[in-house]
């Protein structure tokens, strides 16, 4: 890796940003050296999601889309998690709340799937039951009633499990009604994710909690600078391999 005073002034500044706004340098050196106005077009791109979440929802937020199984990056879930806790006073509890949120959504597999298996069957589901039992009955369970049942009508004991799991970190936590339907908007509007139908259900469960349009845009626009990862750890694989092959450009230092 250069050192900074190897860097060119452009490389300088663009490090000096990342610096200032990010709080910390995530070694993205060999995307320094060959293309740092793309690094400081993603400076701005992930520094000005609107300013009305504040910093511990936002590390809240990047630590629930991080953890997700659809994307699972330990050092960015490890770096949120430490600066939400150390710099911005976030609870254990809060952030357990935040990681079981994330792991529910294998849930949602079973809500698209058994929907399009009964649309397929014409709404015909043949030895299983009707879908309208004890599963949601007296539970909070809101708009997503429909996506249970549709589970309910195929295996009506698993659906129940099922909702208990799903349903336990929603129900049971610090966070607060606003805060969760955001996180969850985050989720499941994130690049690796993209239900847009669980989307839909959470803006409107976050608009019914009092959320505000400017806070909902926020949480998408947060969400949305996940896909520089793809960049963060691809570039290296890149200067290696170009390297192996002797086409690694003069002006990058491998």
């Amino acid at each position: 890796m250069v050192s900074d005073q190897q860097l060119t002034d452009q490389q300088r500044r663009v490090k000096e940003q990342y610096r200032d706004r990010r709080g910390f340098w995530v070694p993205q050196d060999y995307l320094l050296q060959a293309d740092p106005a793309f690094l400081e077009y993603y400076l701005d791109f992930s520094a000005h999601p609107k300013d009305v979440l504040g910093t511990k929802l936002k590390h809240l937020i990047h630590i629930a889309i991080d953890c997700s199984v659809t994307h699972l990056h330990v050092p960015a879930t490890r770096a949120h998690i430490s600066m939400a806790m150390q710099d911005h006073g976030a609870t254990f509890w809060e952030i357990l709340q935040v990681i079981e949120l994330a792991s529910t959504i294998g849930v949602h597999s079973a809500m698209e799937g058994s929907q399009i298996l009964r649309e397929e069957l014409n709404g015909e589901t043949g030895d299983a039951t009707d879908g309208h039992g004890r599963v949601t009955a007296d539970r909070p369970v809101g708009d997503w009633a429909d996506a249970f049942e549709a589970i309910s009508a195929f295996d009506e004991d698993w659906a129940e499990y099922a909702l208990e799991y799903w349903i336990h970190p929603v129900e049971n936590g610090p966070l607060d009604d606003v805060d969760l339907e955001l996180i969850c908007i985050a989720i499941c509007v994130s690049p690796t994710y993209l239900n847009a139908d669980a989307v839909r259900r959470h803006v409107n469960n976050a608009l019914d909690c009092g959320a505000s349009t400017d806070e909902i845009m926020a949480a998408i626009e947060t969400a949305s600078v996940l896909s520089m990862h793809t960049a963060s750890d691809t570039v290296s694989v890149l200067v290696e391999e170009a390297k192996k092959c002797e086409k690694l450009p003069d002006s990058i230092d491998g």
